[in-house]
């Protein structure tokens, strides 16, 4: 089995103590140090690897978590039949054209289309569609 990089300054640190290096000789003193600097390095490693190994699972449980909203988004919510060629249900909206101010009304057709020319003075008018989850008025109750 290979040994971790802990293990391996351990080892290097015990050889360089058998040696019985004088450490008041500028090779001795730079080994020693060079052993310390070492030392710090494995203990830093050890650290990052607990971490990495924490948010990992952190990570994991997210994704997990978002599998499930996922699944329930996609196939509860909107059905399991639901296709993107299926249409809405009818609905009109009223605009107003920010050019002549003229007020009419559009059908969920034409929202769909993203466009249309505004009946009164042809300023193309486009509709950006997003279908927000209204709440339930008795959840914010609690």
């Amino acid at each position: 089995m290979a040994m971790t990089f802990g293990e391996k300054v351990a080892h290097l640190t015990g050889l360089l103590e058998g040696l019985d290096i004088d450490t008041s000789e500028p090779n001795g003193r730079a080994l020693a140090a060079i052993a310390d600097v070492l030392k710090e390095a494995a203990t830093t490693v050890k650290d990052m690897e607990k971490r990495i190994v924490s948010l990992t699972e952190q990570i994991d449980a997210i994704d997990e978590d978002l599998d499930g909203l996922e699944s329930y988004v996609y196939e509860e919510l909107s059905g399991e039949d639901w296709d993107e060629d299926d249409e809405l249900e009818d609905f009109e909206v009223e605009v107003q054209c920010p050019a002549c101010q003229e007020t009419f009304t559009v059908d969920n057709e034409i929202v769909q289309d993203g466009s249309i020319n505004c009946p009164a003075c042809s300023e193309l008018l486009e509709f950006e569609v997003s279908f927000d989850v209204e709440e339930d008025e008795t959840d914010d109750k609690e």
